[in-house]
């Protein structure tokens, strides 16, 4: 597995947290459709498991308001991770997607 880092916008109500979100990623493998034997192996997607989040920035209405000492953001941190855990199919497909957009295409 290799360790990523995606950012995304969680739009919660009227406030917007903007997160760091650190990943697992494993590649998918590809279908074999027939091995010498005649069976075949349908492949696996490629996944991401959730490791951690942060978050960087919080907007309220105009009010944006970066990271600091202040104890609110370790509570805005487990939110974030909540959300994002209940969403996880989503934000995880954007965390995928955000890695083949970085790696290039060696097909060809």
């Amino acid at each position: 597995m290799s360790q990523y880092t995606h950012y995304l916008t969680l739009e919660l109500g009227h406030s917007s947290l903007e997160v760091e979100v650190e990943f697992d990623y494993q590649p998918g493998e590809p279908m074999v459709m027939y091995y010498l034997d005649g069976s075949g192996y349908p492949g696996s997607p490629a996944t991401a498991e959730l490791i951690g989040v942060c978050v960087t920035d919080w907007t309220v209405a105009d009010d944006e308001r970066e990271r600091d000492q202040s104890p609110i953001w370790s509570d805005l941190d487990v939110l974030a991770e909540a959300h994002l855990d209940a969403g996880w199919d989503r934000y995880g497909n954007d965390c995928l997607e955000s890695i083949t957009e970085e790696e290039p295409d060696d097909r060809y």
